[in-house]
């Protein structure tokens, strides 16, 4: 995979052996990078917690990144919304904070 541009949050700088990827997601300084085995690298600016993924993350579907939040969508419909310390898990019925 290769990136370019800007590379001030390090959001050009691709991991060194990242494969097997299916779909990227471009936020304003960060990225999101989909794998073939369902798990989600992240790399760039973290100021509000958008590149960090939570452990155990191995059936994603769909990511989005935006300035300041990324977003997982779970093979199951869970939606995964990232940012800071606040982690929001919604399932296709019922919002919980247990992310």
């Amino acid at each position: 995979m290769l990136a370019w541009g800007a590379n001030g949050s390090g959001q050009a700088t691709v991991a060194a052996g990242l494969a097997a990827v299916t779909a990227v997601a471009a936020g304003t300084d960060h990225n999101l990078a989909l794998k073939a085995d369902g798990t989600v690298a992240a790399w760039g600016d973290n100021s509000y917690g958008q590149a960090t993924m939570p452990a155990g993350i191995n059936a994603a579907a769909q990511v989005a990144a935006s300035e300041k939040h990324s977003l997982v969508l779970l093979a199951d419909g869970t939606l995964l919304f990232l940012v800071g310390d606040k982690r929001t898990q919604y399932s296709r019925t019922t919002p919980s904070e247990s992310v």
